[in-house]
Parts: C-alpha cells; structure tokens; sequence
C-alpha cells in the first residue's frame, strides 16, 4: 500500500512538469505564415415565406493568404490574417426556354472576393507534433458575383450579377482544428455565415464553408 501510494504522489509530483512542456513550450514569439486552402461550399436552404428550398448544391473552390501569430500567454494566441478567395456553387433548379419547357442546362454561382479572420487558439505541445484549435469571427466580401448559365444543347452561356439576390458581406465564426510538423502546417475548419445573404425580405439564406488548409510557418 505504501508502495502504492509513493508512486501516485511521484505521478502527482511530475504532472506540473509534463503540463508546463505542453501547454507552454516557453519560447512563444510572433511569426508569419502562408496558407491555402481547399474551398468547398456546404449552403444551407433558402427559406421562402417558411418553406425550405435546397437551391444551391455544394462546390468547390480555394483560399490563399497569410496570417500573423501573436503570442498571448503560455501557447495561447491570437490569430489575425487576410486572404482572397474563388468558390462555385451549382443551381439545383430548372432553367425554362422561350417556350416554357424545361430545357438542358446547367446553372451555377461563381464569387470572387477576399476574407479577414481574427482568430484566437491554443496550441498543445506533443513534440514532435503540435496540435491546436481556435476560433473567432471571419468577414468575407465579394467583390465579384456572377450567375452563370449554360445551354447544353445549344453551348451558349451567359451570366448575370448574383448581388441582385445577395449580399456582399457575410460574418461567420470560424472553428478550426490542426497540426503542425515542423514548420508545415494542416488544419480542418468549418465557418458557418450568421447574416442573411438573401436581399429579399420573404426569403432568407446563409453560407457555410468547410475547408482543408495547408500552410508553412515562417
């Protein structure tokens, strides 16, 4: 029993050690990284005077930019960066011709624009592998909205502003999850939009993206 004992209050003992290892490596500075990014498009349902319509389709697209790391205590920090961004969308709609009937054709939402995260995570040191979560507002803007159509009968295309139906601006909250080799760098995230992205006031939609980023560390 004493044996026992001595042994829990040794494990007990060496635990602050451990901890201080792994959640403060103790030589936290500033640095700039560089990421891309797997963009793919997860949409919520547009609500039309409350019934639910599946109008867009996932898609698919990229995001690249940087961030600046700034330490705040022991491995918590706080994330900054900037970023531009390409993503597409399908219409799962029927597209009508001259005489009324449905005709083949493929219908798709195409954005161009940039995003500013403000980030905020804490990293775990399990060397060699450090893992990490974080989380904070991401504002996106669309500089350029075009819904694009195709005839597939006849190859004609053609395009319109999406801006008569959306809005530029979406505010989501971003939720990470990544690891860092070296300086190399994976991360999951999901970032669902909280404002309505639908001009219209008996509809109502919102973003959601999910990405796959890999980034280097400088």
């Amino acid at each position: 029993m004493k044996k026992f004992l001595l042994a829990i209050l040794i494990m007990v003992a060496s635990l602050p050690a451990v901890s201080q290892d792994i959640f403060d490596s103790g030589d936290n500075k500033p640095y700039f990284g560089a990421r891309l990014g797997l963009d793919i498009s997860c949409p919520g349902g547009w609500k039309v005077n409350k019934m639910s319509l599946d109008l867009y389709d996932s898609g698919a697209g990229f995001d690249l930019g940087a961030v600046y790391n700034i330490p705040l205590w022991k491995n918590l920090y706080f994330e900054p960066g900037l970023s531009i961004y390409y993503n597409t969308q399908g219409y799962d709609i029927g597209v009508s011709g001259d005489d009324s009937e449905l005709v083949d054709a493929d219908a798709s939402l195409r954005r161009f624009g940039f995003r500013i995260p403000f980030q905020v995570g804490y990293r775990f040191d399990f060397n060699p592998v450090k893992l990490y979560f974080a989380t904070g507002p991401v504002l996106s803007v669309a500089l350029v909205g075009k819904d694009y159509l195709k005839n597939n009968i006849t190859g004609e295309t053609s395009s319109v502003s999406c801006f008569d139906n959306l809005n530029r601006v979406d505010l989501g909250w971003k939720f990470a999850l990544g690891a860092i080799y070296d300086r190399y760098l994976f991360q999951l995230s999901v970032t669902p939009g909280m404002l309505d992205m639908a001009k219209s006031d008996n509809a109502s939609y919102h973003d959601c993206n999910v990405a796959l980023t890999l980034g280097y560390n400088f």
